[in-house]
């Protein structure tokens, strides 16, 4: 058998994915505790968003036209700033999202659009409340839905889960033999 060379490494340096595993690893995390007081403050619309992981924002439409709500201040060397658009989410009403677009008139003309592109997009919190207290940590999803089942759960009993079950499936071969 070979002999094993070993490589130095980059003077202790972490590859990519060490970085993000050390990054994960120093993510400070909310503990149960926390995120069932968020709950008990929580509008029924956060908690949505928050299972979800993401907002509803509602989004353009083909031939649908878009509402603008501003104008940024230029940069050095160019024209004029970009336009401003803010969506509000539906479902939680706590964050919208603020685009920036830049419009690029149309060859000949100085008031045509010709193209349109996205330059830059954030979340802009309107409710502060929305985020856990600050020190707390982060919210994992499914610590967040396993103590919203739990706390709809505790205390039932679990012959009518079976029953519900048991009738379910039942319904379910009726359906499929009519067929």
């Amino acid at each position: 058998m070979g002999q094993v060379t070993q490589f130095p490494t980059n003077g202790g340096e972490l590859s990519i994915q060490g970085e993000q595993q050390f990054a994960r690893e120093e993510t400070l995390w909310a503990t149960e505790e926390e995120i069932r007081a968020w709950l008990n403050e929580a509008h029924p619309g956060w908690i949505i968003c928050k299972e979800r992981v993401r907002h509803g924002y509602t989004r353009a439409q083909r031939g649908e036209r878009l509402h603008f709500t501003g104008k940024t201040k230029p940069r050095q060397g160019q024209d004029g700033g970009y336009y401003v658009r803010r969506v509000l989410c539906p479902d939680c009403q706590a964050v919208e999202i603020v685009e920036w677009w830049m419009f690029v008139p149309k060859r000949g003309t100085k008031n045509k659009i010709g193209e349109a592109r996205m330059i830059h997009s954030y979340p802009n919190y309107i409710d502060k409340n929305y985020l856990a207290i600050p020190g707390t940590g982060r919210m994992k999803t499914s610590t967040l839905r396993e103590i919203i089942v739990m706390e709809t759960m505790v205390g039932m009993d679990l012959r009518d889960i079976e029953d519900e079950i048991a009738a379910f499936e039942s319904e379910r071969l009726q359906v499929v033999s009519a067929s």
